[in-house]
């Protein structure tokens, strides 16, 4: 049996709060991670931008958008 993590919050910020983030269209609130795994998570910002994704579960990720304002994660999710 496949076991999932529900996505509870994330929360988008970066460094410059006039940056506009976006994320893939795929991600919606009370949408499904499988737990126990690296799950990608993507967007995009203005270039070189800096950006950092804290979960409810206490990760905290920074990377920055490339050339052309794309930025990803591998987010991993715990397990319970």
């Amino acid at each position: 049996m496949i076991l999932y993590f529900v996505f509870a919050v994330f929360i988008l910020r970066c460094n410059n709060p006039e940056v506009d983030i976006t994320i893939a269209s795929v991600f919606s609130d009370k949408m499904v991670l499988q737990q126990a795994q690296s799950n990608s998570v993507w967007g995009e910002a203005k270039p070189n931008s800096i950006i950092t994704i804290t979960t409810s579960w206490g990760e905290n990720l920074t990377t920055q958008t490339d050339d052309n304002g794309r930025w990803v994660f591998k987010l991993p999710t715990p397990s319970y």
